[in-house]
């Protein structure tokens, strides 16, 4: 799973580069199918399996996005990017058991509101 995560480095990079959608998208099609093998094989139920796959989701949200603010030239602010950090990041810690007090609380606020 931490190998999945680190993989999803190289989205960040575009992004923060300011590539086209194309060129994410791209990136990000060999990216999903390990995600979606590896979801496959969590237990339902097991938070860090709905974490694992709202982190990709953010991603493909992003990709959207992009393609929306290309056609439409318009300014289209992208939470999605944000989003897929932070679940990306907070997935990451549990996964190597270095999450901070701070940040244990968001987990648990966050699997509170999932209804873990």
């Amino acid at each position: 799973m931490l190998n999945a995560l680190n993989t999803t480095d190289k989205l960040d990079a575009l992004y923060k580069r300011g590539r086209t959608s194309a060129e994410f998208i791209s990136a990000a099609k060999p990216i999903e199918g390990v995600f979606v093998n590896l979801h496959r094989k969590l237990t339902r139920g097991d938070p860090r399996s709905d974490l694992f796959a709202n982190t990709f989701e953010a991603y493909q949200q992003t990709a959207v996005a992009m393609v929306a603010k290309e056609r439409c030239r318009a300014r289209i602010q992208i939470e999605s990017i944000q989003a897929a950090g932070v679940r990306k990041k907070m997935l990451t810690d549990l996964l190597q058991g270095n999450m901070t007090p701070a940040e244990k609380d968001m987990y648990y606020t966050w699997l509170k509101a999932t209804g873990r």
